[in-house]
């Protein structure tokens, strides 16, 4: 962008966000934005940058966004906090229930090499860090809990 260009942002909603993720939640473009308006207005996308569709009128407290059935859907994983767990609202259409725990991280990456998104979920002290592979089994991976977690491609394989 030259220094003569204007930028000229776009207001996409009147309500300021606690947070955001971008997912392609019906395979059509462009991305949706998921935007999480916190307690009392809860989570909403703006599908096709066209029209907002509530998902959940709770305020998670993360969303991450994995593919977790290889469906080319993005389905979102969120964290409603204690009491409440871990939940993924699979391909736009249903919820399933991760996990009774609330956790204190959450990244996303395909472990297996098989094309599905697994979780790294970290659960905090005492309970540690924990793989969710192939959207059905649990598979720990670290005792200790860690100040953040990513995931990346670092051997070549």
């Amino acid at each position: 962008m030259n220094k003569n260009s204007a930028f000229h942002p776009v207001a996409l909603h009147p309500f300021s966000a606690e947070s955001m993720v971008v997912a392609d939640l019906n395979i059509q473009d462009p991305d949706d934005i998921v935007v999480d308006f916190g307690p009392g207005l809860g989570l909403w996308a703006l599908m096709n940058n066209d029209n907002w569709v509530k998902i959940h009128s709770l305020s998670p407290e993360t969303v991450t966004v994995a593919d977790l059935d290889n469906s080319s859907k993005d389905n979102l994983i969120m964290d409603f906090g204690h009491g409440f767990g871990l939940w993924a609202h699979m391909n736009n259409a249903s919820w399933v229930k991760i996990h009774d725990f609330s956790a204190e991280n959450i990244a996303s990456g395909d472990l297996g090499n098989n094309n599905k998104d697994d979780l790294i979920i970290d659960f905090g002290p005492g309970l540690g860090t924990w793989a969710f592979m192939n959207n059905e089994s649990w598979k720990p991976l670290h005792p200790f809990s860690p100040e953040t977690i990513t995931t990346g491609e670092i051997d070549g394989n």
